[in-house]
């Protein structure tokens, strides 16, 4: 006599955990950064050869965006990625001037959830519900400003989710700087 196998409720529901949670973990190994780019088609670049840093104001209301830490490891990364090119650092006249600008902004995000999964007498799971996700979205905007005109001729942005951990923002803050300048300078 042959009897249909029953999963236990509590498989159904690790089953049922489990598929909510992996477009999470998907989502999670690879990059959501998201990068443009945009420039003055008119200039020519290839006369471009020092750079120096605009000054920037030293405290914007931001504890994430004014961390000390992390501008130091963007410009450090900047200047790396731009002597890496040919391109030298200055303190008098540059060719073009380098300015970053950060900003981070909450993001809500609400999952509606309703009447699907297993289904085990008495219980039923998942019901309805209402899943909320608050994290913080940072975005780093690279300028370059030519010199002696004083024009904005070259624009990169990369906006993606801000790691919770120091040492993970340390990392994004490496990858944005990597991806917004690898076009840069334009052909």
């Amino acid at each position: 006599m042959n009897t249909p196998l029953r999963q236990p409720p509590v498989i159904g529901a690790v089953l049922v955990a489990l598929l909510l949670t992996l477009p999470l973990l998907i989502a999670g190994c690879g990059s959501s950064m998201r990068v443009t780019h945009g420039y003055d088609h008119t200039v020519d670049f290839t006369v471009y050869q020092t750079y120096d840093w605009l000054p920037q104001p030293d405290d914007l209301g931001d504890p994430l965006v004014d961390a000390p830490e992390i501008a130091f490891q963007i410009k450090q990364a900047v200047e790396a990625d731009l002597e890496r090119k040919g391109y030298r650092k200055v303190d008098r006249a540059p060719d073009f001037y380098v300015v970053t600008h950060a900003a981070l902004r909450q993001q809500l995000t609400r999952t509606y959830i309703d009447r699907w999964g297993y289904r085990y007498p008495p219980r039923r799971w998942p019901r309805r519900g209402v899943v909320v996700d608050l994290y913080d979205v940072g975005t780093l905007v690279l300028d370059v400003i030519d010199a002696d005109t004083d024009e904005l001729v070259w624009r990169g942005t990369a906006t993606d989710v801000v790691a919770g951990d120091p040492d993970e923002v340390r990392a994004q803050a490496d990858e944005a700087v990597r991806r917004i300048l690898a076009p840069f300078p334009p052909r």
